[in-house]
């Protein structure tokens, strides 16, 4: 199984897990499309019920253009990392 059928997996099932109105945060430590926005999209598509969330209290810096985290090493310093959150409206 690939990472990303792995996190798939995980993100379906926390899914059920969240109340209307609670949040998910998702987050890994790659820099890797299919692990990241790829990964949030098709969550997305198969969970209608959900959103992305406001990103909460972080340094613009490391934001992206839809609200999630995205640090570049190049960039930061830091590791590279991604996060972000999902809302559950219904």
């Amino acid at each position: 199984m690939t990472m990303a059928a792995a996190q798939r997996r995980i993100l379906d099932g926390a899914a059920g897990a969240v109340a209307p109105g609670g949040v998910l945060t998702y987050a890994t430590c790659s820099l890797e499309q299919e692990e990241n926005e790829a990964q949030v999209a098709s969550f997305l598509e198969r969970h209608p019920g959900f959103r992305r969330a406001g990103p909460g209290p972080v340094e613009e810096r490391y934001l992206d253009e839809r609200g999630q985290l995205v640090v570049l090493p190049h960039r930061s310093g830091f590791d590279g990392a991604f996060a972000v959150r999902l809302e559950r409206m219904s």
